[in-house]
């Protein structure tokens, strides 16, 4: 192990220790913390890199198989991202590679000391449960309404509504 992954190793274990749950990255530089709902946190330290990057990331929802249901959820994704609001300083993106929507954050590992990597762990989780909530409910009106002929007309500001997202019109 690097001897900065084994600093984010001692942060996690410091954490783990305060919530009585073992912490640490494994020799692998990854790191997960199951929480809230089923829901994976997955913490990220690779052993080699011009600058020392810390990537943390939580999948939130596997998109369906139906297009249109893909691109209104995208777009609700999307404006969620908007400046930030309901996201902090995390992202909300697209992983091509499981067909997820998934909750992210990357940072250079300089600019963290072990009580803001504490500070922002609580915060991300927190954020990553109250947009889980608000995905799942999502997920299950649509598919609820998958067989309702006025689905591909009111996904969209279905969507909004429960993403507590304003409509323009």
């Amino acid at each position: 192990m690097q001897p900065h992954q084994q600093t984010v190793s001692n942060w996690l274990e410091s954490i783990g220790q305060t919530r009585n749950i073992p912490l640490s990255l494994g020799e692998d530089g990854h790191c997960i913390i199951k929480f809230e709902n089923d829901l994976e946190c997955f913490i990220e330290v690779p052993r080699q890199s011009e600058v020392i990057p810390i990537y943390v990331y939580c999948p939130m929802l596997k998109l369906p198989s139906e297009q249109s249901t893909q691109c209104h959820l995208l777009k609700a994704a999307l404006e969620l991202n908007m400046f930030g609001l309901q996201t902090g300083s995390c992202q909300l993106s697209f992983d091509q590679r499981t067909n997820q929507i998934v909750l992210t954050f990357a940072c250079d590992l300089n600019m963290l000391d072990q009580e803001l990597f504490s500070h922002f762990l609580s915060d991300f989780l927190d954020i990553a449960s109250q947009l889980n909530i608000k995905f799942q409910e999502l997920e299950a009106l649509t598919f609820e309404r998958q067989d309702d002929s006025q689905l591909k007309d009111n996904t969209s500001n279905v969507i909004k509504t429960k993403l507590g997202i304003r409509s323009n019109s």
